[in-house]
């Protein structure tokens, strides 16, 4: 007659415990995962490296005609007061999301949608997190340099 095979209550629990494990550790990275388009603005400077004064309009939302506005003022590169560079705060450091930013100085304009900050971030797991940097040239023009820390 065959033998039924059993199983001793450590190796029941062990299993269990394991496969509980096994899921928890799954709906972690599962949780942790970016969605497509999806980042944080962990930094937002503007930075002038002209020899005059700027004034920079900024929006940033996920919709770039309803987005939140700001102004800064910025002094001629080296200037002493050290107002030549300044950070943006906003909701968009906290909260991840489809983010496009619009600048402005005088005639000149650039625009970053969602896909193109995400172009330039490294793909993966968790929340990415986008660093912007727009800078005013020495000719009075806009450039951004998106980057992601490691």
């Amino acid at each position: 007659m065959p033998s039924t095979p059993t199983y001793s209550r450590r190796t029941v629990l062990g299993l269990g415990l394991g496969g509980l494990g096994t899921t928890l550790t799954a709906a972690v990275a599962w949780g942790q995962r970016s969605d497509p388009g999806t980042f944080r603005i962990a930094s937002l400077y503007v930075v002038n490296d002209s020899s005059e004064r700027a004034t920079v309009e900024i929006a940033v939302g996920t919709d770039l005609e309803t987005a939140r506005e700001t102004t800064r003022w910025l002094d001629p590169a080296g200037h002493e007061s050290g107002r030549d560079r300044q950070a943006v705060r906003g909701p968009w450091h906290e909260t991840a999301r489809p983010y496009g930013i619009r600048v402005r100085l005088d005639d000149e304009s650039i625009q970053l949608s969602s896909d193109s900050i995400e172009d330039q971030l490294e793909p993966g797991w968790g929340v990415t997190e986008a660093h912007v940097a727009i800078t005013v040239t020495p000719d009075r023009l806009l450039e951004a340099d998106v980057f992601a820390l490691e």
